[in-house]
């Protein structure tokens, strides 16, 4: 059963569904109407006419009888059925001044339809299901040309309604997990549903295992942490088919990210690349306390980072993209082996930093090869942290433990021992 509904309410239906897939075809040319020849993609101009093509067969041709504004040529060029997704691009279709003609003159037949034949003001029930369905059809395209326009690049569409959504970009995360307990659950459509789909019939109860979801979605910021720690190179992460897939394909990351520079991400939208949230200033949980209290955490540089490395000069890039993304100052310590490349790259982090208005002292390097003379540099922060500084954040192996004693008595230096290269450097810092 379908609820009858007014023939005022389907006609704007048609309409508003009609209206986002001009907004989503305008301002294309003919070459990007068609696009190339790929999976997953339509060219446009044939799937504009197959939506016409779809209301005109279902509901004038078969179920009033009518004869195709088209003739035999509407089933030769649209139906999908018959039609292979390989020759969309090499049939003889219709011009799209001709295309758009075609999706009017069907609008208003099934207007005039309509019209015509509502006598209390109400659509009979046929009607006010086989339209909304076709409304529906047509609405699940406009999602297919969005997809189509991302995945070739083209110019952002522009709707006459829209949701700035960026302020939910910079909610930020909210981590753990709610355990759902097991039970029934009532799954598909009512009879007496005002609208439903075929796959919906009919309600019946089907028993759910207790399971655990997430609290919300992950973040780009949480997923871009996954990334650096080398998410895509673990096997354990991903199911066979998966992993067999990004290997074959050399996948490393989201499709649709960019790196802009090392430890940093774009997101391709449309034809833009924008940047991913900044993870500073993020704020994971809000709560209020039982005395009214509004309590925020949030995600904070720590001040000044450093850090004790074994002869490997990636760390030193590595590390200096981590803490300049999280907002951190950082000084290096590596190895006297690699001492002279440690030094070409810190030169080149600075010239970057200088070249684009930033502090170079952000990025700094301890370059003395004797131990000891390293000590009395490490030494030297306990004299300068004051009050007015950051934090300090040490990290260093074991073989350093000793001698810092006495520095992490500090109240403004911490510390953390044996960050080793399995566990991942930097990574606390994220």
């Amino acid at each position: 059963m379908t609820l009858r509904v007014s023939t005022t309410y389907l006609i704007d239906t048609l309409q508003d569904a009609r209206a986002r897939t001009l907004e989503l075809v305008n301002g294309l040319d003919q070459v990007q109407l068609m696009g190339p020849k790929i999976p997953g993609v339509n060219p446009l101009r044939w799937e504009i006419g197959h939506i016409a093509y779809f209301y005109e067969f279902f509901i004038l041709r078969q179920l009033y009888g009518q004869e195709s504004v088209l003739g035999e040529k509407a089933d030769e060029l649209y139906d999908s059925i018959a039609v292979a997704h390989d020759t969309r691009w090499d049939l003889p279709l219709l011009s799209m001044a001709e295309t758009l003609t075609y999706m009017q003159d069907v609008l208003d037949k099934l207007c005039e339809h309509l019209i015509c034949n509502s006598k209390d003001g109400l659509a009979s029930e046929q009607d006010s299901f086989i339209y909304q369905f076709g409304a529906f059809h047509e609405d699940m395209h406009t999602e297919a040309f969005i997809w189509g326009r991302q995945t070739l690049g083209y110019p952002s569409p522009n709707f006459s309604i829209a949701t700035d959504a960026s302020s939910q970009r910079r909610l930020g995360s909210w981590p753990g997990f709610v355990e759902v307990p097991g039970g029934w659950f009532q799954l598909g459509a009512s009879p007496d549903s005002p609208f439903n789909f075929d796959n919906e019939k009919w309600a019946h109860p089907v028993e759910v295992n207790h399971f655990q979801i997430a609290k919300a979605p992950v973040t780009c910021s949480e997923f871009a942490a996954f990334v650096s720690d080398g998410g895509y190179q673990k096997k354990e992460f991903w199911p066979d088919e998966v992993w067999a897939y990004m290997k074959d394909n050399a996948i490393h990351h989201p499709g649709y990210w960019i790196s802009t520079s090392a430890d940093q991400w774009g997101l391709k939208q449309f034809d833009k690349i924008i940047p991913l949230p900044d993870p500073v200033g993020e704020v994971t949980k809000e709560w209020t306390s039982d005395d009214g209290l509004s309590i925020s955490k949030v995600r904070s540089p720590f001040g000044v980072i450093g850090v004790i490395y074994e002869a490997r000069p990636n760390v030193t890039s590595d590390v200096s993209g981590l803490c300049l993304k999280s907002g951190n100052a950082v000084i290096l310590r590596g190895s006297s082996y690699c001492l002279d490349s440690n030094k070409a790259i810190l030169q080149t982090l600075q010239n970057a930093l200088e070249k684009n208005n930033l502090d170079e002292n952000i990025v700094q390097l301890i370059d003395s090869k004797d131990r000891e003379d390293t000590l009395k540099k490490i030494a030297e922060i306990k004299s300068t942290v004051s009050g007015d500084l950051p934090n300090v954040y040490l990290m260093h192996g074991d073989f350093y433990d000793d001698e810092i004693n006495e520095l992490m008595n500090h109240p403004k230096v911490k510390s953390h021992v044996n960050i080793t290269h399995g566990e991942g450097f930097g990574r606390p810092l994220l």
